[in-house]
């Protein structure tokens, strides 16, 4: 459901700017590595900051869109709403079956094509908050937030199963 999209990895590209800014310390490396190492540091840092707004303004709509569900009356536990929403509700449940290395089973994570979006487990996905249409999926609600990354507003779909499952 969600896109991986400059969430968790965009200040690792600072790495080599750091190497290049340490530079100065080794007396071979000239003066203007020092600058470039500065100019490639100070891009990093604005896209990193950028790269965080985006991530800032994408989870408070997903957050949005829970709080809209449990507000109407849906139960926590028939909303797959994220990791960062489902993990907290889950405790103890997704504790005792978690396994260092594998995971979770595949059991735990979705029917169907829906168990391959996720690699976190869920305890019911009659809604799911998405940044895309699943099939067998309706959309009964769309918030949107700003991407400074894509310089345009994103939507956060939340969607209902249309039909019942097997």
């Amino acid at each position: 459901q969600l896109k991986v999209s400059n969430f968790d990895r965009y200040y690792l590209l600072a790495l080599a700017a750091f190497i290049l800014l340490c530079a100065p310390m080794c007396s071979k490396f000239s003066s203007k590595l020092l600058v470039i190492g500065l100019i490639l540091n100070s891009c990093f840092a604005v896209y990193g900051t950028i790269a965080c707004m985006d991530v800032m303004n994408f989870n408070r709509a997903q957050s949005m869109a829970t709080q809209r569900l449990l507000n109407e009356g849906i139960r926590a536990e028939a909303i797959d709403g994220g990791p960062a929403f489902v993990l907290p509700i889950g405790g103890k449940i997704f504790s005792s079956t978690f396994k260092q290395g594998v995971g979770w089973p595949d059991s735990m994570r979705g029917k169907g094509e829906r168990c391959k979006l996720r690699w976190w487990p869920i305890l019911g996905e009659n809604y799911i908050i998405s940044t895309r249409e699943i099939k067998d999926y309706k959309v009964v609600h769309r918030d949107y937030y700003w991407s400074p990354l894509r310089w345009r507003r994103q939507a956060i779909l939340t969607l209902q199963i249309a039909k019942a499952e097997d």
